[in-house]
């Protein structure tokens, strides 16, 4: 697991075909990246094999980088992974994706996610922008009012057929 020296202010982005994106927010000055195979073809450890991890420095701090190639593998199949990363509190993330889960435990910058379908999960964020065809969003505490408001909660109701009838009433 690739542990960068990352003092100032963080960036992360993150770019995945699919699979999970498990994000943490701590106080330290370091950020750590982990890789790990979902499903066990080789579409998936291909990809991790060639995936681009690294740091670059910024004018106020350093970008994390993790890039994962498009590949296809049986019956169209793409890789499947988690990405695993925590990093320093406050960190900016910007996440695309054709098909993953978000969730970003901790405190957190401006938060981006773009994807086909996923959900995502925050905790607390400064800004929230999610661009998806199907993701479901959670309830986020934020500092500044999210630009994209949680969606509705669908409430469902069962119906088990007429109502029964009570012991006294008469047919």
């Amino acid at each position: 697991m690739p542990t960068y020296d990352t003092p100032g202010h963080v960036c992360l982005k993150l770019r995945t075909a699919g699979g999970v994106v498990e994000l943490e927010s701590v106080d330290s000055t370091q950020t750590q990246v982990e890789l790990e195979p979902l499903r066990d073809d080789e579409v998936t450890l291909e990809a991790i094999r060639e995936a681009s991890v690294g740091v670059r420095p910024t004018g106020a701090g350093h970008e994390v980088y993790v890039e994962l190639p498009k590949r296809r593998g049986f019956l169209g199949r793409g890789p499947k992974l988690a990405i695993r990363i925590r990093c320093p509190q406050g960190a900016d993330v910007d996440c695309g994706s054709s098909s993953a889960d978000l969730s970003a435990t901790g405190s957190f910058g401006a938060v981006a996610m773009k994807t086909a379908s996923g959900d995502v999960a925050v905790d607390e964020c400064g800004e929230l922008q999610v661009a998806s065809a199907s993701a479901r969003q959670k309830p986020v505490r934020s500092a500044i009012t999210p630009a994209v408001p949680p969606a509705p909660a669908r409430q469902f109701r069962r119906s088990a057929g007429p109502a029964p009838r009570s012991a006294s009433a008469k047919a």
